[in-house]
């Protein structure tokens, strides 16, 4: 045998550990998901029926985790939280499905530490199966807001479109973020781009704020607010902050309808 061939077998060898160390969490539960594009639902059973003692019935903590959940909790846990580009976004997405589906805090926890990652391959599965949820996922709104300040370009837009969803407990929280004068600026940059995708009148009074020259923020800051500004507007004035400003004397008090687009 070659070097050059034992080198090449020593590469192949090297690439697919990761994906079989994987296939043996995933194949045991490969039965949930059918030929049908969507898996079946795996949905964990909660609580049995209480006993005239109080206790649920078979168990003597109805607290504990069962065999199964303890399980499913691992596997769709690997699946989301494992960085690698061999698990592809639907495969993950239906994982951060199953997790939410679960409510459990453990679930809760591997969800919250995904949204923190800041792995993009990680952070959007997430934000797609929470948009798809009926009601906003309120266990999941401190670690959203979180991920904005690390988060990677292309997700921050998509963060703040969940957020939106969340109303204006989200959008106060937000604001905080991004006024936050002892923060990093570029962690405000991600709080201050969300404000521009609130439609509401709350939303550019924080915009502006930070365009308030007594306020002496760093060109970053407000480069960002005008630009949030105009994605909330429309209005051209790009980071002109005169110009936003004289605009802001004149709409503050007429209603917020006639200048949001």
């Amino acid at each position: 045998m070659t070097t050059a061939t034992r080198k090449a077998r020593r590469s192949r060898f090297a690439r697919l550990c990761p994906i079989a160390l994987l296939a043996t969490i995933v194949l045991p539960v490969t039965a949930c998901y059918g030929p049908s594009p969507r898996p079946w639902p795996v949905r964990v059973p909660g609580p049995g029926p209480a006993t005239s003692g109080g206790a649920t019935q078979g168990q003597d903590n109805p607290d504990a985790l069962s065999a199964r959940q303890r399980r499913l909790l691992q596997v769709f846990g690997t699946i989301l939280l494992n960085p690698s580009n061999d698990i592809d976004t639907e495969t993950r997405r239906r994982a951060a499905e199953e997790l939410i589906a679960m409510g459990l805090p453990e679930a809760t926890a591997r969800l919250d530490r995904a949204l923190r990652s800041g792995e993009i391959n990680v952070l959007l599965p997430v934000i797609s199966a929470i948009e798809a949820e009926p009601k906003p996922v309120k266990s999941l709104l401190e670690p959203t807001i979180a991920a904005l300040r690390t988060a990677p370009p292309p997700a921050v837009e998509p963060l703040s479109r969940l957020l939106v969803t969340y109303g204006d407990d989200a959008l106060r929280r937000v604001a905080k973020l991004a006024l936050d004068v002892e923060a990093p600026a570029p962690e405000r940059l991600g709080p201050i781009h969300a404000l521009g995708s609130f439609r509401r009148r709350a939303a550019a009074v924080q915009l502006m704020a930070m365009l308030d020259e007594r306020r002496a923020e760093p060109k970053e800051i407000t480069r960002a607010a005008a630009a949030a500004l105009t994605r909330l507007t429309g209005l051209p004035y790009g980071a002109n902050a005169s110009a936003w400003t004289q605009w802001w004397r004149e709409a503050k008090d007429q209603p917020h309808a006639q200048w949001l687009i």
